[in-house]
C-alpha cells in the first residue's frame, strides 16, 4: 500500500513539475501586428492574436493564454471562432485582461468630425458623416460619454382603435385569423387610428419610426403615411399582432427619430439620406468636447461549430474583459399564425403581398411575437462546447447579449455584469416552438449550460420583450445566484411548447435562488418567473420575486410573481417567496395549480414593512 502511495505520489509531482506552459501572447493598442506577440512587443489586434494562436495549436497541442492590456478595442468585424480553425481538440484558450487594467471589446466607433449649429435653432448641433461613417447606413443607438441617449422622442400616445374597414376581419385574441391575414392582408397589421390631433402635425416622416406596444411584445414600425383626414398613421412593415387583437384596441405607442420631436436636451435625431446627426445639446454644453460612440457591428463575437457532425468549438475561456456597443437587428418581421407556431415572412408571403400593397418594406423594423428572440445576441454561441465568461461585463447592447444556441453544451457564464442592453440578457435555446422535431437529433437541444451569480438589469431597452434569462427548448441548464431587475418584461421565462402533452426539449432545468424584483416595467401578461409547456424534471427553489408592476395604459392579462402560462406542468415548485406583485401572486393559463408540485412556499399579495421582515420570510421558506 506505502508503495502505491509513493508511485502516486511521484507521478503526481512528475505532471507538475513537467507540465507544458501555457503558450502566451500579449496585445496591446500600442503594439504591431508585425511583432512577435510577447509582453515586450505585443499585437495590436485581437484577430492577429487569433492567427498566432492558431498556428501554434496547429504545430502542437496544449494551453493558450491571450492577455490584453488596457484600453478599448474597436472591432472592424466580428470576432470569429470554427471547428476548421479551432478544433476543439487542440486545447483550451483564454482571453484575459492583464492585472490591473482594464479592456473592453467594441462593436461602436467614436464619432469624428466638426459639429455645427443649426441656424434657427440655437440649441441644436449637426454633425455630417459622409466622409468619416459610412460603413453603416443606419444606427439607432447613440452613447456620449459612455451613457445612451434618447432618440427624438414624441411623448407616450394611445391609438384610437383599429381602422373601421379593418375591425370585423379578426376578434380578440383571434389567433386563426391572423394566419389569413399574413396569406393576403398584411396592410391590416400595418396601420392603425390615431387619437384627436396626436400626429397632426408631425411633418418629418422619412426616417421616423415607431415603437408600438401590444400586451406580452412590442414591434418598431417604419412610418409610411399620415392620413390626416381618417386619422390614420400607416407603416411600411406589419406588427406581429394588429391593433383590436388585445382587449383594450387603445394600445400605446411612440414615435422616435423625427426632427419634429428633437426638442430636449440630451436627444439626438439621425438623417439617413444626409447621413447627418443632430443633437439637442444642454445649455453652455459644446458637443465637440464629448465623446459620441455609435454601434457599428451587431454582432461582436460568433462561434459557429458543426453541430451535426459533432465537430464543435470547445474550451475557449474570456475573463474580466467588457463587451460593448452593438447595434439593434432590423428588418425581422415574425408572424404569429396559430398557436405554436412561428415563422419570418417567407419569400411567396412577402412576393404576393408586395403586389397588393407596393408600399411595404420588410427590411424595415422590427416584429417578434413574443421574448424578442429574432433580435439576435451580440456574443452567439453556435454548436460550442466548454465556453466561459467569468467576470465580464456586457454593456450598451443592442440586442441579447450572450445568446447560447444550437448544440451548445456545457458552457458557463459565471460573476458576470450585464446592463443597458437592447434586447434580453441571456438567451439559451433551440427557436424552435412546439414539441420535439423526429427529423432533428436531440443534441439540437442546449444542454447543461449554466448562470451562475450574474447581475442583470435594464434589459429590453430596444426591444421590450426581450427577457433576463430565457431557457427555450433547453435541457440541464442551472440557473442559480442571479441578480435579475429592472426590466420591462419577464425576469426568468423558460418553456417554448403551448401544450400540456407535447413532449419537448425543455427538460431537467433547475432555475434556484435567483434574486428578481422591478420587472414587468412596461409590457403585461407575465411575471417574475414565466413557464411555458410540459417541463419533465424542473425545478423553481428558493427564488425571491418581488415588485412585479403594471405600468399605466398598458394592456393584456395580469402581471405575476409566477405566471404559468399554456400548458405549464410537471415542474416542481418549492420554497419560493413572492411578494407585491401588482395582480395574482401566480397564475395559471390553460392549466392548473394540479398540474404542477409545489412544496412550501410563501406568497403574499402586500410589501413587507422593512427589509429585515424580507429576510425573516426568505429564512423561513428555505428551511
Amino acid at each position: 500500500m506505502k508503495k502505491l502511495c509513493m508511485i502516486v505520489v511521484i507521478e503526481f509531482i512528475s505532471r507538475v513539475l513537467f507540465a507544458q506552459e501555457p503558450v502566451v501572447c500579449y496585445v496591446s493598442l500600442k503594439g504591431s501586428d508585425n511583432n512577435s506577440g510577447s509582453i515586450e512587443k505585443p499585437f495590436a489586434s485581437i484577430y492577429k492574436a487569433q492567427e498566432y494562436i492558431r498556428h501554434q495549436r496547429s504545430i502542437k497541442p496544449g494551453n493558450f493564454t491571450v492577455i490584453l492590456r488596457g484600453g478599448v478595442y474597436e472591432l472592424a468585424k466580428p470576432i470569429s471562432f470554427n471547428s476548421q480553425l479551432d478544433p476543439d481538440e487542440s486545447g483550451p484558450i483564454e482571453f484575459k485582461a492583464y492585472p490591473g487594467e482594464k479592456v473592453t471589446i467594441s462593436g461602436g466607433k467614436i464619432l469624428t468630425g466638426t459639429w455645427v449649429k443649426v441656424p434657427d435653432h440655437p440649441s441644436v448641433w449637426k454633425l455630417n458623416l459622409t466622409s468619416t461613417f459610412d460603413i453603416v447606413p443606419h444606427f439607432r443607438s447613440l452613447f456620449r460619454n459612455g451613457t445612451r441617449l434618447q432618440r427624438a422622442s414624441s411623448d407616450t400616445l394611445i391609438s384610437d382603435g383599429p381602422l373601421p374597414q379593418f375591425a370585423r376581419l379578426y376578434k380578440v385574441y383571434d389567433f386563426a385569423a391572423l394566419n389569413q391575414l399574413e396569406k393576403n392582408s398584411l396592410n391590416v397589421l400595418s396601420c392603425f387610428k390615431y387619437s384627436d390631433h396626436d400626429l397632426d402635425d408631425l411633418t418629418d416622416i422619412d426616417d421616423a419610426e415607431a415603437l408600438v406596444y401590444g400586451s406580452w411584445e412590442a414591434s418598431w414600425n417604419r412610418i409610411y403615411k399620415i392620413d390626416k383626414e381618417h386619422k390614420a398613421i400607416y407603416f411600411r412593415n406589419p406588427a406581429s399582432y394588429p391593433d383590436g387583437f388585445y382587449p383594450n384596441p387603445r394600445i400605446r405607442y411612440v414615435i422616435e427619430n423625427s426632427f419634429d420631436y428633437l426638442n430636449k436636451p440630451g436627444e439626438w435625431y439621425f438623417d439617413a439620406k444626409g447621413k447627418n446627426v443632430f443633437y439637442y445639446a444642454s445649455s453652455g454644453e459644446n458637443p465637440n468636447e464629448v465623446q459620441f460612440i455609435a454601434p457599428v457591428l451587431d454582432t461582436i463575437l460568433i462561434a459557429k461549430g458543426d453541430g451535426k457532425a459533432n465537430k464543435l468549438v470547445s474550451n475557449i475561456k474570456f475573463s474580466n474583459i467588457d463587451f460593448s456597443y452593438s447595434g439593434s437587428a432590423w428588418g425581422v418581421n415574425e408572424i404569429h399564425f396559430g398557436i405554436p407556431f412561428i415563422h419570418q415572412l417567407h419569400d411567396s408571403c412577402v412576393s404576393e403581398n408586395k403586389k397588393r400593397y407596393p408600399w411595404l418594406d420588410f427590411t424595415q423594423g422590427f416584429s417578434s411575437f413574443q421574448a424578442a428572440l429574432g433580435c439576435g445576441s451580440a456574443i452567439t454561441l453556435e454548436a460550442c462546447k466548454n465556453w466561459t465568461f467569468d467576470h465580464c461585463s456586457f454593456l450598451h447592447l443592442g440586442n441579447y447579449a450572450i445568446g447560447i444556441i444550437d448544440y451548445s453544451s456545457d458552457n458557463t457564464i459565471s460573476n458576470c455584469y450585464i446592463s443597458d442592453i437592447g434586447g434580453g440578457g441571456i438567451m439559451i435555446a433551440f427557436n424552435a416552438p412546439g414539441g420535439k422535431l423526429k427529423w432533428l437529433p436531440e443534441s439540437i437541444s442546449p444542454t447543461g449550460n449554466k448562470v451562475l451569480d450574474c447581475v442583470i438589469n435594464n434589459c429590453g431597452v430596444i426591444f421590450p420583450s426581450g427577457v433576463g434569462i430565457g431557457v427555450m427548448q433547453a435541457n440541464h441548464t442551472l440557473v442559480r445566484h442571479n441578480l435579475i431587475y429592472n426590466m420591462p418584461y419577464v425576469g426568468i421565462s423558460v418553456g417554448w411548447t403551448f401544450s400540456l402533452t407535447l413532449d419537448n426539449y425543455t427538460t431537467y432545468n433547475t432555475i434556484e435562488y435567483n434574486n428578481i424584483h422591478d420587472v414587468m416595467e412596461k409590457l403585461n401578461d407575465g411575471g417574475g418567473i414565466y413557464t411555458l409547456g410540459k417541463q419533465v424534471g424542473c425545478l423553481y427553489k428558493g427564488n425571491f420575486i418581488y415588485n412585479v408592476r403594471r405600468a399605466n395604459n398598458s394592456i393584456g392579462a395580469h402581471n405575476n410573481g409566477f405566471f404559468f402560462d399554456v400548458g405549464s406542468c410537471v415542474l416542481k415548485v418549492d420554497s419560493n417567496v413572492v411578494f407585491n406583485a401588482a395582480n395574482e401572486d401566480k397564475r395559471f393559463n390553460l392549466t392548473d395549480s394540479t398540474k404542477t408540485e409545489f412544496g412550501y412556499n410563501y406568497w403574499e399579495k402586500a410589501t413587507p414593512s422593512n427589509k429585515a421582515l424580507k429576510d425573516i420570510i426568505y429564512k423561513k421558506v428555505l428551511k
